[in-house]
């Protein structure tokens, strides 16, 4: 500071101790009084996103200007400079923002930026915010597809279906109860080939599975959805892609529809397959099954305005 320029003390108020305590010592304008308290705490943040206002006691700081950064020297004990008697070492700003402590951040950010937010925890919305399908909804979408595809493959392989349908009704009048009809597969393990069950109702299952895999693709492509999902309101979209649901690009639907056809393939021979990737939702944290996951997909229910 310049000599013979005037210094503008700050006004009267509580400043941190100059003598190194963790309270504060109370400043008359002139001179530092004996008068000490414990530091305030630090205010909390309104839930409007405002910032709180300032604890400066000196001026209040426009919002785009930087905060000043001063640099306090020790001084020698003989420096008349170095009384208490003189806050000029004081950065309010400093201060108070050492007082908060560490920035609180926001608990979505995390999530929105695609980090893990915690085991065990399940996802609401994709990453841009749009709600994921319940389980319910999918299982619903999921039976009106079945039927759709199973009408169509009975229509179209009518042989094969009154072949199965007519096996079927001479068995369960042969057998007319669980109970009989487990004691005689146990006696004869190759019961539904002998009856004649076991053929048609493979060729019209390998039928069944791969006319929806094509029927899939299609919708996909086509409505970013299978009829099924259209008529519960539902969406298949790319992972965080909420908003972008007009249609799946083509690659994408393939996998997807590839997967599903594998896995229910697999499912005839190993059984409970298809099951556990239907039952993956409600666990898996971005609520996929197997060919959401080969495909890169979410499910979404969009809010309807």
């Amino acid at each position: 500071m310049v000599e013979g320029q005037a210094r503008q003390l700050p006004p009267m108020g509580w400043y941190p101790d100059p003598a190194g305590s963790r309270k504060e010592r109370y400043w008359d304008g002139n001179r530092w009084t004996r008068n000490l308290r414990s530091a305030p705490e630090a205010p909390r943040r309104s839930h409007s996103g405002a910032l709180p206002e300032s604890l400066e006691p000196i001026r209040r700081r426009h919002p785009d200007e930087q905060p000043r950064r001063r640099v306090v020297q020790r001084r020698s004990a003989g420096d008349s400079q170095s009384s208490p008697q003189s806050p000029s070492g004081y950065d309010p700003d400093e201060y108070h923002s050492a007082s908060r402590g560490p920035a609180q951040r926001n608990p979505y950010d995390a999530y929105r930026s695609g980090a893990a937010s915690g085991p065990g925890r399940l996802d609401s919305t994709t990453s841009d915010g749009v709600p994921l399908a319940g389980w319910w909804w999918r299982v619903l979408a999921s039976l009106i597809d079945q039927a759709v595809i199973w009408t169509i493959v009975s229509i179209l392989l009518r042989d094969q279906w009154q072949a199965y349908m007519t096996a079927l009704v001479k068995v369960t009048a042969e057998y007319t109860t669980p109970a009989q009809l487990l004691s005689a597969l146990q006696k004869d393990p190759n019961l539904m080939v002998t009856a004649g069950l076991t053929g048609p109702l493979y060729t019209l299952m390998i039928y069944a599975i791969f006319g929806q895999a094509i029927y899939q693709f299609v919708m996909l492509v086509a409505c970013s959805a299978s009829l099924g999902q259209l008529i519960a309101g539902l969406r298949v979209v790319e992972v965080g892609k909420g908003r972008e649901h007009s249609r799946l690009i083509w690659w994408r639907a393939a996998v997807r529809a590839l997967t599903w056809g594998i896995v229910e393939v697999v499912n005839i021979y190993l059984g409970m397959l298809t099951v556990l990737s239907y039952l993956m939702p409600l666990f898996q944290r971005r609520r996929q099954t197997l060919h959401d996951l080969a495909g890169g997909t979410q499910v979404i229910r969009p809010v309807r305005r």
